[in-house]
């Protein structure tokens, strides 16, 4: 791979002005460095770009959506987040599709009501999906309060973890699966 950290804007303008004679004033401020000045600054951004094209080109280096099209390649795909389902039990039926929401030490999270399951000695108990993707819906139990009004609700509880939730798949990750087709 090419070296590209060397053509900072300072060096491109030094090399710049050392191919003009001594018999110019190339001073700061002097006319032949304030034309220069500009021309260093958008070579350098260019080699910032050639940079990056290079560290995008490889799976090794690569990351983000750039990793995500060399790996589609050979028909790997990154692993999405997903939602936490915990299981919600209540004093009461509740319609698919109720909206609650717990206060956690993170700030509120949302979470809707998806199947009933079955009612037991405790309650009525429904599957509730987080609305929010990744791990933090995994971590509360406890109370919920009803965003949607249910009519004899007096007790709503977030309870067991049933399916949790994951984060997006990391890029070291993704790139170890992808080598491992080799």
């Amino acid at each position: 791979m090419i070296d590209f950290s060397n053509k900072t804007y300072g060096n491109i303008l030094s090399r710049q002005l050392k191919r003009v004679p001594d018999t110019i004033d190339k001073r700061e401020g002097s006319m032949i460095q304030t034309a220069l000045g500009p021309e260093s600054w958008y070579l350098e951004g260019l080699y910032l770009d050639l940079d990056s094209v290079q560290k995008n080109a490889y799976a090794e280096t690569a990351g983000g959506n750039f990793l995500d099209l060399l790996v589609a390649e050979r028909g790997i795909e990154r692993k999405a987040s997903t939602y936490a389902v915990k299981k919600g039990v209540f004093n009461r039926t509740i319609p698919v599709g109720s909206r609650f929401s717990a206060l956690t030490g993170d700030g509120y999270l949302t979470y809707q009501v998806t199947e009933f399951i079955g009612q037991t000695e405790t309650g009525y108990v429904y599957k509730m999906k987080c609305e929010v993707t990744g791990e933090i819906g995994n971590n509360y139990t406890g109370q919920l309060i009803a965003i949607d009004y249910v009519t004899g609700l007096t007790s709503a509880e977030l309870t067991e973890l049933l399916s949790a939730g994951t984060e997006e798949e990391k890029d070291s990750s993704l790139r170890e699966r992808y080598l491992a087709t080799f």
